[in-house]
């Protein structure tokens, strides 16, 4: 991941603080922008269970028809 942060292909934004006035827990919020390639380089052996627990996951294909009927659900 640090090569493809030095070649700009992995972009993080530090998007700022929040506090949850229910449970007063501090929250820092993130986003990571990934490219595509680099996505599918990095996470292609991504494992659905290990001795932790598991996962269950779909991939979507990342479409415009995909996105539009996953906002309409």
């Amino acid at each position: 991941m640090d090569a493809a942060l030095r070649a700009g292909h992995l972009r993080v934004f530090g998007l700022g603080i929040t506090l949850d006035v229910l449970t007063f827990t501090g929250d820092i919020l993130t986003v990571a922008i990934i490219a595509p390639d680099t996505y599918d380089e990095r996470f292609a052996n991504a494992v659905e269970a290990n001795s932790e627990g598991s996962m269950p996951a779909r991939a979507f294909p990342f479409e415009e028809n995909t996105l539009t009927c996953l906002s309409e659900s």
